[in-house]
């Protein structure tokens, strides 16, 4: 017979000490917060899965990408939200009162992929293909980057911008030959190319922090909830680390994506709640991209460490927290 499996008692311990570590604004219960969140959210959407949220007043609703999350804070119809490293920034350097409070991951499944047909036998020339990637992603900057290491500017190429959804299209219609997408969207292009795809070997190093932030005014007053959701992360992370096939098993049915895609795409995630000791440098790297392709009228890079709050983090597992204050 089966027992029920006991859950992790250090992190549980945490989430009844968080009311000690960090006190709530008001002696009311916090309204609930809504939380939006992309497929790429593994930690979340397993913590959901397994009940960890459930003590946690907030509410996860999920869209297609970082810019449709990070747009739901904006807007004011979401408090937190999940995006690459790269989207946090175009966010924080148009409304300065976002702040990041954790790394959920870091990630390698944004892929450069080519109909095969398009490309041919001989070694492509990358100047001859149309590209598709998304407008302020980091499949963007990704791509940027990539031609920039050929010797080329983003300008000597034809790229169209469509929402990742769209790009899956494009690439089984043809009307693009290449396109650099991120996970489940790199797998759904090959699926409907029956495999007839070709991946850029040079390219598939490239790798971004998957993040948790929000508006800094909602985490000002709410500490001690986004400390518990935190918390709620961090079991997660755990279970994913102890019990990878299970965790694969629940995700696959959660999220409706195929075992053998979701397998594929977990093998490309570290899955640790982290605020890492390079971030501050890959923030910077990114606002020092949008500075030179004019997508920013600042001339200075700002202290990108204002754009952490580190407290939530370092109340739950102070270290998980690299970045000296």
């Amino acid at each position: 017979m089966m027992t029920a499996r006991r859950p992790f008692p250090i992190l549980i311990a945490l989430v009844l000490l968080l009311a000690l570590v960090i006190p709530p604004a008001s002696a009311q219960s916090p309204q609930r917060a809504k939380v939006a969140a992309s497929s790429t959210a593994i930690l979340i959407w397993l913590a959901k899965d397994l009940g960890y949220l459930d003590n946690v007043p907030v509410d996860v609703e999920r869209m297609a990408s970082g810019i449709a999350t990070g747009q739901a804070v904006v807007d004011g119809t979401a408090q937190l939200a999940t995006s690459s490293d790269f989207a946090f920034t175009a966010r924080v350097l148009e409304h300065d009162h976002m702040r990041l409070l954790a790394t959920m991951s870091s990630s390698q499944t944004a892929k450069l992929i080519a109909r095969a047909a398009a490309v041919g036998e001989e070694p492509v020339d990358l100047k001859d293909l149309r590209y598709a990637v998304t407008r302020n992603a980091v499949s963007h900057f990704f791509l940027s980057d990539y031609l920039a290491l050929h010797g080329l500017e983003i300008s000597d190429v034809e790229v169209v911008f469509l929402p990742a959804t769209e790009i899956v299209v494009a690439m089984e219609e043809g009307s693009v030959d290449a396109a650099l997408v991120w996970e489940p969207y790199v797998s759904r292009i090959a699926s409907s190319l029956s495999g007839e795809v070709i991946y850029f070997e040079d390219q598939l190093d490239q790798f971004y922090y998957f993040c948790l932030y929000g508006s800094g005014d909602w985490i000002e007053n709410n500490l001690q909830t986004a400390a518990g959701f935190l918390a709620a992360l961090k079991q997660a992370e755990q279970y994913a680390q102890a019990r990878p096939e299970e965790s694969i098993d629940r995700l696959s049915r959660f999220l409706d994506i195929e075992r053998e895609v979701l397998a594929r795409i977990w093998r490309s995630h570290t899955l640790r709640v982290l605020i890492p000791q390079d971030l501050p440098t890959v923030l910077e790297a990114h606002t020092e991209w949008r500075m030179t392709e004019g997508l920013v009228g600042s001339e200075q890079i700002p202290n990108v460490l204002e754009f952490l709050d580190m407290r939530p983090l370092q109340a739950v597992s102070p270290a998980s927290v690299h970045v000296l204050n």
